[in-house]
């Protein structure tokens, strides 16, 4: 498992370079939709966090992210979650 410190560095580089911004400009609490993300970002972000952290995001799951926060809440959740 990650920790969450790192999770979210790793996220905020994931998202600096889909979104073509400074890593430095995204925050925990920064909105997705506020930084610039779009449906297909949001889709290529969902594709790297699984390559990157080894877990499944759901279609149902991307609909509950709203911040950089929740996606890492998404990936301490999953990384905990018993695989089957």
């Amino acid at each position: 498992m990650t920790s969450p410190t790192s999770i979210f560095e790793r996220l905020r580089a994931i998202l600096g370079e889909i979104l073509e911004r400074p890593p430095e400009s995204i925050n925990r609490d920064s909105a997705l939709l506020e930084l610039g993300a779009t449906s297909l970002d949001i889709l290529d972000m969902s594709a790297t966090v699984e390559k990157v952290f080894g877990i499944m995001v759901h279609d149902r799951d991307l609909r509950e992210l709203t911040t950089v926060e929740d996606v890492v809440g998404l990936i301490e959740r999953k990384q905990l979650a018993p695989t089957s």
